[in-house]
């Protein structure tokens, strides 16, 4: 007797059934029941673990300005005889940058491997604005993610305002570090090409010129939000910046 996780019984054997005969779970269990009256009755049986299509999709659209997508199961093993795909379509205006945080796949020379399996990988996608497409605010939701200027790591266009508004849920703190930071130099009050980044509605700081990677970190802000802008001039236009942020639970830190 052969039923699934749902109860539902899929098939009673009896007598000689001389032919293979297969069964598929519709869940993640399988019971197989033997009675037999006669030492000499006997049954062999094999199993294979199937993963659910609709786990690993072939097309997945993603419209958003940043995310991440990664292979299934990511930090655990991910299945073995497995073929996923994913197709980002950015905002108009855009060009997209993949960033591969994380790559650990099994050795083989060609198709899908049905034996060894390892972590995968994890990567993160982000809208890029093209010349002059830099004019609005972008929204960023995710825990954690990363954003740069117009056409970093080549030189910003001229003349553009970009803004960046990343949302801080309740019981969270955000660390914000700029990795890449390289504006035309104007002096101490920035009045060319700056980067701001304010929140709380009573602070606000302007930066330019060159800061080492690192250099400039915003830590443990306690806010809704926090907005970083950029605005460039049609002067002595440089490399930009590349920032990355991630919200870290209150309850962390206890």
């Amino acid at each position: 007797m052969v039923s699934s996780s749902s109860s539902t019984l899929l098939d009673k054997v009896c007598n000689s059934n001389p032919g293979p005969s297969v069964f598929r779970s519709s869940g993640t269990q399988l019971w197989v029941e033997y009675s037999s009256t006669q030492p000499s009755n006997s049954f062999e049986a094999s199993f294979k673990k199937l993963l659910d299509p609709s786990f690993c999709p072939k097309n997945v659209i993603s419209n958003g300005t940043s995310g991440s997508v990664s292979s299934p199961f990511y930090p655990s093993n991910y299945p073995s005889d497995m073929e996923c795909s994913w197709n980002i379509t950015g905002q108009a205006g855009s060009r997209l940058v993949l960033l591969f945080h994380w790559i650990c796949l099994g050795i083989c020379t060609t198709g899908r491997d049905e034996l060894y399996t390892s972590k995968g990988f994890v990567a993160e996608y982000q809208s890029v604005f093209l010349d002059g497409a830099c004019s609005q605010m972008i929204q960023l939701t995710n825990m954690s993610g990363w954003f740069s200027s117009p056409n970093f790591p080549s030189n910003y266009p001229g003349n553009v305002q970009c803004g960046w508004n990343i949302s801080i849920p309740s019981g969270y703190k955000i660390y914000l570090t700029f990795l890449d930071f390289e504006v035309e130099e104007c002096g101490s009050s920035c009045t060319c090409d700056y980067v701001e980044v304010s929140y709380s509605n009573n602070f606000s700081r302007k930066k330019c010129g060159n800061i080492p990677s690192g250099g400039w970190e915003v830590k443990n802000v306690l806010a809704d939000n926090i907005v970083v802008t950029f605005k460039s001039d049609s002067q002595s236009n440089k490399k930009g910046f590349q920032a990355v942020y991630t919200l870290v639970s209150l309850d962390a830190c206890k």
